[in-house]
């Protein structure tokens, strides 16, 4: 186990963040995801956040950053796994001070915490609903399955750069 001192992220509470009812509405707006050349695996589903969602999700889990800087959204979207599709090592991105946020949000049927992040570095960040937690964009990362039956990883991936 990595001291907390080591900790790749830091987490926070996203009380009062509701996002089941927009993760469940978007029944026809998944797409495959793109494999890219560090992340071999294409077939997670995935669904681009549209900027009315992007501005309810984006105040409450942005509060933590730095006030003085104003950051540019590269990227904002919803990930989907399924159970037993563990992810790919990857980056977020090769731009040093890129940030990722990945928000776990609240489901009926919410994976089990093993369902969380892992690091390059051997830290696991466990699911945990409510909570997001924020990282440096180019630290090596994968998402970790869930194990439950008909229950699914669902994550908001927001990419961030400062400016």
């Amino acid at each position: 186990m990595i001291p907390a001192a080591k900790r790749p992220c830091s987490r926070y509470r996203a009380d009062g963040l509701e996002l089941e009812h927009m993760i469940r509405s978007r029944l026809w707006l998944w797409q495959v995801s793109e494999p890219r050349p560090d992340h071999e695996l294409g077939d997670f589903l995935k669904s681009n956040l549209t900027e009315e969602e992007l501005a309810y999700i984006r105040p409450s889990v942005t509060g933590h950053l730095d006030a003085n800087r104003e950051y540019q959204v590269l990227r904002a979207y919803i990930n989907l796994q399924i159970p037993g599709q563990q992810g790919d090592w990857h980056r977020d991105s090769e731009q040093e001070g890129d940030r990722t946020i990945l928000v776990y949000p609240s489901m009926t049927m919410t994976p089990e915490p093993e369902a969380g992040t892992e690091f390059l570095d051997g830290w696991i960040e466990p699911y945990e609903a409510n909570t997001y937690i924020d990282f440096d964009s180019t630290l090596k990362h994968r998402s970790l399955a869930t194990w439950q039956w008909q229950t699914y990883r669902y994550t908001v991936a927001i990419k961030l750069r400062p400016q």
